[in-house]
């Protein structure tokens, strides 16, 4: 299991709402934000760019994502959550699994053959790993 750093979704999301708010014109320093619509579209469409490569984990397109979140947190001028780093370890596993291109049925009246991806799909269990969640803080379940 590798471990790679990433920036807490919370982050993300404190990125965008911060981002995209603004206090209404004329209204005093207790007022509560508005979020610009504008500003949220422009936001989702660079992260929704090429230049994000898809934000995968475990490629190039993940480290431009955190550090784009990383540097715009720090431009805010948001303290860092995770002691003085905006980022946190988190375990990640890639499982890839490569059926083979024909599978070949024999009965004792006929035979035949069935094609990987057309005819029939084969998956790869999930890794069966221990994780303790016992006193922490956040779990997140799902996808």
């Amino acid at each position: 299991m590798q471990k790679r750093p990433f920036s807490l979704f919370f982050w993300a999301l404190a990125l965008l709402f911060t981002n995209t708010c603004e206090s209404p014109k004329g209204s005093g320093e207790n007022s509560n934000p508005v979020i610009d619509s504008l500003a949220l579209i422009n936001y989702l469409e660079n992260l929704a760019s090429d230049e994000f490569q898809g934000r995968k984990p475990l490629t190039t397109g993940e480290k431009v994502t955190v550090d784009y979140i990383k540097n715009s947190l720090e431009a805010l001028g948001i303290a860092p959550a995770n002691g003085d780093s905006y980022l946190q370890e988190v375990p990640l596993v890639e499982i890839t699994g490569t059926p083979t291109p024909n599978m070949n049925f024999n009965a004792p009246s006929e035979s035949f053959d069935l094609q990987s991806g057309t005819d029939y799909t084969i998956f790869t269990q999930r890794e069966q790993a221990s994780i303790d969640i016992d006193n922490a803080e956040l779990v997140f379940c799902g996808y």
